[in-house]
């Protein structure tokens, strides 16, 4: 997961998964999936807030799947301050 906003995030959880904080522009340690796709339900807390802001995805019809591989979830803040997954990076193996 990298963090590509200006915001430090003291909690960060995708789907299932607790990625805990991830200071700006840092990136965290790699989590294990069975199953992944090019999107997923965003929670963060910034730090210094005691709201979490959060983005659900509804369903995944239409959406491409990962491949076997180490991919990076790019997180964004949109303008009204909500996360999104803004794209997904397939590393070097």
């Amino acid at each position: 997961m990298l963090n590509d906003s200006d915001f430090a995030l003291s909690k960060v959880g995708i789907g299932t998964k607790s990625y805990g904080a991830i200071k700006p522009h840092a990136v965290s340690a790699y989590q294990t999936w069975n199953e992944a796709y090019e999107v997923a339900s965003v929670s963060v807390m910034v730090q210094g807030e005691s709201d979490w802001r959060e983005t659900a995805v509804i369903d995944y019809f239409g959406v491409r799947r990962l491949g076997e591989g180490k991919y990076t979830y790019v997180l964004k803040m949109r303008d009204d301050g909500k996360p999104i997954i803004g794209r997904v990076v397939e590393d070097a193996k």
